[in-house]
């Protein structure tokens, strides 16, 4: 079953494969929808969207969610995603969501190259 996230914006309306989504984040009022080939920017609350993603999400901070099946590897504070974008992450934040992401790869036996 294909899963999505419908982005309406005051001139388009798309479906966007939430398995394509590097992350999420919202900045001040806009919402940011990453994936590996295009960006989505909408005046809305990143709340919106939480209930079209699923448990290989994982909440960074307030702001931010990312793929964890998009992630290549998480090192120096840096999270590197699989088409080469990265997310820089505080120390506290980082520290966390690396012990997270530890986890899930090593119960859904994922490897990372």
């Amino acid at each position: 079953m294909n899963r999505f996230i419908p982005v309406i914006k005051p001139r388009s309306s798309i479906k966007v494969d939430v398995d394509e989504v590097l992350y999420i984040e919202q900045y001040l009022r806009k919402t940011k929808i990453l994936t590996e080939s295009e960006t989505h920017e909408m005046y809305s609350k990143i709340e919106d969207y939480l209930v079209y993603l699923g448990s290989n999400f994982l909440k960074c901070h307030r702001s931010l969610y990312v793929n964890m099946d998009k992630i290549v590897s998480m090192r120096e504070q840096s999270i590197v995603f699989t088409n080469g974008d990265s997310l820089y992450l505080s120390r506290d934040k980082f520290t966390a969501a690396r012990q997270h992401f530890s986890r899930y790869i090593m119960c859904n036996k994922k490897l990372l190259i």
